[in-house]
């Protein structure tokens, strides 16, 4: 094969020609395989070379190019190549320098120090520093650390401190202020128009949504004065185990108003001869709805297992003006107003707390009242509900004579 040459006839067809650089691209491609040798293209025409072979070739032919810097870049980050020279000049210093520091620093070893062995180097026979102490321990005469008695606060030592500082009781009344009316009964007494009259109608049913003892200075029952929770740092003691009761006597409830514990048991029972029912509205624990049958004496257990910011109303759905509030919580700090409007809490950690004053007919009466209980002492306070922050109808009951007219 002639490629713009001589033939030549002793080794057929195989010949090989550099072209000029003008001609590299369109001769490789009509002449198919191309192979670049030291900047150079050269074009195959007879067997292929394997890539070993063309390599070596390509290393022989090439020319070394001056060094231009002693910068690489491997991986996308640079790299400092330090000669063996460098290398050698920082061994050197550093061991003059660990040698002049070791001749400084280094004293001399006692009677019982062991001597260095022979392997190690100048580093190694430098005197280590002499371990700083910390704080909170102290160094004994063998160089040993003995930690002293003081330890940090955890959860024990938080309720110990606060029961350190003692604690106190609060004691108040909560008093109405302006005229007093007291309000009609719910169902008077011989009423024929009510569900179950026999036993409902037997005598009045009290409005007990505002109670006030004109003959106690104006005091107001059923007012709830609590913690909305338990202060930091003290025990709170587990809930009792003996249970609380709420009876159903004369198509009321009694107790009117309670406060309940977290996971206590309140036995519901009935002494009417009719049949109840007990259902509560709760803000944050399950809902309880169940019948009670006429003269239920064993007790039906109802348990909050979650406290409430509020006190929670139960209705009996078949007989729509009985009512009661349960406040659930999960610590002792809280009392309901008893006929004469007082109330008395004990054991409260001293220092400054901020109690809720919740009435029903007008909500929450204080809603941060900040009292200061010092130890030992009992500390008494006197808030008032004044006329004109009753409402006419509670809330609660307007929605049920709005449900069963």
């Amino acid at each position: 094969m002639l490629l713009g040459g001589r033939a030549d006839p002793g080794r057929g067809v195989q010949a090989r020609r550099e072209f000029p650089s003008a001609e590299r691209a369109s001769h490789a491609v009509s002449l198919g395989k191309r192979c670049r040798f030291g900047g150079r293209v050269v074009v195959d025409c007879g067997r292929q070379r394997n890539a070993s072979t063309i390599r070596d070739q390509e290393l022989k032919h090439k020319e070394p190019e001056p060094m231009k810097s002693f910068w690489r870049k491997p991986m996308g980050r640079p790299m400092r190549i330090v000669s063996p020279l460098a290398v050698g000049c920082a061994g050197l210093l550093l061991s003059m320098a660990v040698g002049c520091g070791g001749s400084q620093t280094s004293s001399p070893p006692g009677p019982s120090a062991s001597k260095p062995s022979a392997s190690k180097g100048p580093a190694t026979e430098q005197a280590q520093p002499a371990p700083q102490t910390p704080s909170g321990a102290t160094p004994s005469a063998a160089g040993e650390q003995k930690p002293t008695a003081s330890k940090s606060k955890g959860a024990g030592e938080s309720n110990s401190a606060a029961a350190a500082g003692g604690t106190g009781t609060l004691r108040g009344k909560v008093v109405y202020e302006g005229e007093y009316k007291p309000l009609p009964p719910l169902v008077k007494a011989g009423a024929k128009n009510v569900k179950d009259a026999a036993v409902c109608a037997a005598h009045d049913v009290p409005d007990e949504s505002l109670i006030v003892n004109t003959q106690a200075g104006n005091g107001v029952a059923n007012v709830f004065v609590y913690l909305s929770r338990a202060p930091k740092g003290v025990e709170v003691p587990a809930p009792p185990g003996e249970p609380l009761e709420l009876d159903q006597k004369g198509c009321r409830f009694v107790p009117h108003a309670m406060v309940v514990r977290v996971g206590q048991t309140v036995l519901i029972k009935s002494s009417d001869n009719i049949q109840h029912n007990v259902h509560t509205f709760p803000a944050f624990n399950a809902p309880f709805n169940q019948i009670c049958q006429p003269l239920e004496q064993k007790g039906i257990p109802l348990v909050y297992e979650r406290p409430e910011r509020e006190p929670v109303q139960v209705k009996c759905d078949i007989h729509p003006w009985m009512k009661a509030l349960h406040l659930p919580l999960d610590h002792p700090f809280a009392a309901v107003t008893g006929e004469d409007g007082t109330f008395t809490i004990e054991n409260l950690p001293a220092g400054t707390h901020k109690f809720r004053v919740w009435h029903e007919r007008v909500g929450f009466v204080e809603k941060s009242l900040e009292v200061n209980i010092e130890p030992d002492k009992a500390t008494e306070v006197t808030v008032t509900i004044k006329a004109d922050q009753i409402a006419a109808i509670p809330p609660e009951i307007r929605t049920v004579r709005l449900q069963r007219p």
